[in-house]
């Protein structure tokens, strides 16, 4: 569309009739306007001289102008209480001087919110109420970090308005040097954007490394001193620099000799949705590297072992990993629970068929996960029982056994079969997230070990 084609036609400045602006007689048009337009003068300036429009249609002077002066209401009067331990909404409510028709009429509105039952203790509300009647008008209730709900009170109706905190968004680079013989108390060193961390947000980035690795890496067992991992992670933050929300974007991790590339790929379809290395393949595989968090291997996998209780060699054809009693023990693969009971020597202990060919087994078990029956299908994770001491047992500990074809095999020899790849069609969407989460990752070297001038310790070696 161009200027002329929004031009009016026929009027405006220069606009022209299609005949030049002459009548059908010849004459110029204008002479016509121009004495219909002094005889309208004429009127109005008759008009204005015998007072028609006089008395305040058109003011006649400035004294007749009038300016209003309304003064604002009063703000209204706030008044902040908190939910104590123990203590119910109704009953906080009551303290404010609600009454019980009143009280039933607010909590049935914040229901449509949350559940008031679920509120914590140090929950504020804020009453706002007329200064000088006292009528309450407003509430403010707090229903979580993240939202604050305001009622008004219209027309005797309740009206409610969901408010959520702000945060802002960002990404950060922080790179990592195990120093010691784990992950975790005062053996990893951070570097790069640390100064941007939120509170514990340091404990928060360990805890994700494991996750994302933990089908590639025993971190109990292969552990090194040396280890490094650098992970670029976009977060939400809010006012007060705590975290709403953080996700790692794409990591390294360097273990030895191997280096695990990690890329989440944001997958419209949340099957698909994960970690990938660098080229689509799945870090998931089908089976974890073991059942719990542990303590210790107390025993490993062997064709003849000196069995503590029975005092001769026999067969252990799983391993013991040592762990406080109640640790929780999860199932490492996807499968229906085909044996729950309690079993001579294995104890209380629970098996799952996962598939045709893969069975795992979980013995001398405190006790099971309630609810937990033969037939029943459980999710690779899932918690199945409790660590103890049940059957031939000499301590607390679980006996792992992973069994193809129902023979037990060593879980620790295995190549475990890997999740699925991104889906062919989905590559494309895949690849452009890698390359900006990568782009950012290597903004930040891997540190390494470096041996300090002068003294016996190590310390670490960053670069951007």
């Amino acid at each position: 569309m161009t200027i002329e084609d929004i031009t009016p036609t026929g009027s405006g400045n220069g606009a022209r009739s299609d005949d030049g602006g002459r009548s059908p007689g010849g004459a110029p048009r204008l002479a016509v306007g121009a004495g219909v337009v002094l005889v309208v003068l004429a009127a109005v300036a008759v008009a204005l001289g015998s007072g028609v429009f006089s008395g305040g249609v058109f003011p006649g002077g400035e004294e007749e102008v009038r300016t209003v002066r309304v003064p604002a209401p009063p703000p209204l009067k706030t008044a902040v209480d908190t939910l104590q331990s123990g203590q119910t909404l109704a009953s906080l409510l009551s303290e404010q001087g609600f009454g019980p028709r009143e009280i039933h009429r607010l909590v049935q509105r914040i229901r449509e919110y949350g559940r008031p039952q679920h509120l914590q203790p140090g929950t504020r509300l804020e009453v706002r109420r007329k200064p000088l009647e006292g009528d309450v008008r407003e509430l403010g209730l707090t229903l979580d970090r993240d939202r604050t709900l305001e009622l008004s009170l219209r027309d005797s109706t309740w009206v409610a308005r969901l408010d959520s905190v702000p945060v802002t968004t960002d990404t950060i680079v922080v790179a990592g040097l195990v120093t010691g013989n784990s992950l975790f108390g005062n053996s990893v060193a951070l570097s790069g954007d640390t100064a941007e961390l939120a509170p514990n947000e340091d404990v928060e980035i360990v805890y994700a490394l494991e996750d994302i690795y933990r089908w590639r890496v025993d971190f109990f067992r292969e552990l090194r001193t040396g280890d490094a991992f650098r992970m670029a992670i976009r977060r939400k933050v809010r006012p007060d620099g705590t975290l709403r929300s953080a996700q790692v974007l794409a990591a390294e991790y360097r273990n030895g000799a191997r280096h695990l590339f990690a890329v989440h790929f944001d997958s419209p379809d949340p099957t698909v949705d994960g970690y990938y290395d660098l080229d689509g393949e799945s870090l998931r595989t089908e089976f974890l590297r073991a059942p719990l968090d542990y303590r210790r291997v107390t025993s490993g996998f062997s064709r003849s072992r000196y069995h503590p209780v029975l005092q001769r060699r026999r067969a252990h054809l799983g391993i013991d990993y040592g762990a406080g009693r109640g640790t929780p023990i999860k199932a490492t693969g996807d499968g229906v629970v085909s044996k729950k009971r309690y079993w001579g020597g294995y104890g209380r202990m629970v098996e799952i068929r996962h598939n045709s060919r893969y069975r795992t087994r979980y013995a001398h078990m405190r006790g099971w996960t309630r609810g937990l029956d033969v037939g029943e299908r459980v999710a690779q994770g899932e918690v199945i029982g409790y660590v103890g001491a049940s059957g031939t047992a000499t301590g607390p500990h679980v006996h792992y056994e992973f069994l193809r074809y129902g023979e037990q095999v060593d879980p620790a020899d295995l190549e475990l079969p890997p999740g699925d790849p991104v889906p062919d069609d989905q590559m494309e969407a895949f690849a452009q997230q890698r390359e900006a989460a990568v782009a950012d990752l290597v903004e930040y070297r891997l540190p390494r070990l470096s041996r300090l001038a002068g003294s016996g310790e190590t310390g670490d070696e960053t670069a951007r």
